[in-house]
């Protein structure tokens, strides 16, 4: 299992908030971070997506290099 995590974020750049959505390979959770809009529509709202394993994103196995924490 691999987690999509969509980070939000004002026009200017500031953190608002993390969803994760749980996917079911790598392949298919790229795919979504890829057509991810970059605004959300109607708003401000920027948006990036980010694609961790799920033992990754409970802590279980940590994958290098990989913060869970928005970055901007």
């Amino acid at each position: 299992m691999w987690v999509l995590l969509i980070f939000m974020y004002t026009a200017a750049g500031d953190f608002v908030s993390k969803i994760p959505v749980v996917q079911h390979n790598e392949t298919q959770c790229q795919i979504a971070a890829d057509t991810l809009p970059k605004i959300l529509e109607g708003t401000a709202t920027v948006l990036e997506g980010l694609c961790v394993t799920a033992e990754h994103w409970t802590g279980e196995k940590y994958m290098p290099g990989v913060e869970l924490h928005h970055k901007r």
